[in-house]
């Protein structure tokens, strides 16, 4: 997806470092838009559209991280030409992958859940599960969350380290697929500051839910060449877990 201008058989010194800061670079940015985005939505009072606080906070965070995620998307496509994979690309090859991953999502979702209510390891959610919350959850879910955080965590990680790689070998690709896997898994981790110092919080089977979807995600973008599948794809898994979750709470309770 990108055109470099050499292809080294071999990294010197100076590209190693130089990929190491571009790592770091993505990482501060990519917590820098999520934090803004956060710190805009949360105190916003959603008043009768979202009297329990169940999607519009999330929806305006996730718009407002993509729309931070899009500025240097816009100036290092233009400066440096580099594709950020906003096109069709290749539709039947990204079709059937989203239709195959569906079926997988499903048959997992389904199994997650089976698994959860027989060690009772389903929590009851932090809202009221009536039609305005299931209906905005659920929207929230697939709107929002695919397109803004396969912008932030995918295409932009993914294209930009390519371009500061300068290698289209295969073994170049898969190492960066799955460093922005391990990125967007990290991504994950809940971190604040408090009176005792730097706190986490973190579920370590998302974790590596995470860091497995976003790779699958991560060679989708290079295969297809487009962001709109993996888009697809995080969206879809995103509703049938949530879909699923709610499915559960209201059958037995």
């Amino acid at each position: 997806m990108v055109k470099p201008s050499e292809s080294p058989s071999k990294l010197s010194p100076a590209r190693i470092i130089g990929i190491v800061l571009a790592i770091l670079g993505i990482f501060a940015f990519q917590q820098f838009a999520s934090k803004v985005g956060a710190i805009i939505a949360d105190p916003i009072d959603y008043g009768v559209i979202d009297p329990d606080r169940a999607f519009m906070a999330n929806g305006v965070h996730h718009v407002i991280q993509a729309l931070i995620a899009l500025v240097p998307i816009l100036i290092l496509a233009k400066l440096f030409g580099i594709d950020f994979g906003f096109r069709k690309g290749e539709v039947r090859l990204g079709m059937k992958i989203v239709g195959i991953m569906s079926a997988v999502l499903f048959v997992y979702t389904i199994l997650s859940y089976i698994i959860g209510y027989a060690f009772d390891l389903i929590r009851p959610y932090g809202y009221p599960l009536n039609a305005r919350n299931i209906a905005g959850t659920m929207a929230f879910q697939l709107f929002f969350t695919g397109p803004s955080e396969e912008i932030l965590f995918r295409a932009l990680p993914i294209a930009f380290l390519a371009y500061v790689m300068r290698s289209r070998s295969k073994t170049a690709s898969a190492i960066n697929v799955l460093i922005v896997a391990l990125l967007f898994s990290i991504a994950h981790i809940r971190w604040s500051f408090g009176p005792t110092g730097l706190s986490f919080r973190y579920d370590v089977i998302q974790l590596i839910f995470a860091f497995a979807l976003g790779t699958v995600q991560g060679f989708v973008f290079l295969k297809t060449k487009s962001v709109y599948y993996s888009m697809a794809i995080h969206s879809i898994s995103n509703v049938l877990a949530v879909g699923g979750g709610y499915l559960i709470v209201l059958l037995v309770a």
